[in-house]
């Protein structure tokens, strides 16, 4: 579990799925995670992680490179 002083609320009041909050809360203090490694972070199938990150990237939340490699949005 992460140290909850580390994470940042988003500042707009976004309606997140418990896997989003969950995979943004893992993307937040930085760093670069596939899917398949935030699938194990967050003990989710990698088909609801890959709906979440597009949902958090609709939301322009979170982002990823060309490698797929996701990071939380600046």
């Amino acid at each position: 579990m992460r140290d909850p002083s580390n994470y940042i609320e988003p500042q707009q009041n976004y309606d997140l799925t418990t896997v989003e909050r969950s995979v943004l809360e893992i993307l937040a203090p930085g760093g670069l995670l596939t899917l398949d490694a935030l699938a194990r972070r967050t003990g989710r199938q990698v088909r609801e992680v890959r709906r979440a990150t597009n949902s958090l990237r609709a939301k322009n939340l979170a982002w990823a490179n060309r490698r797929g490699q996701w990071s939380a949005a600046p």
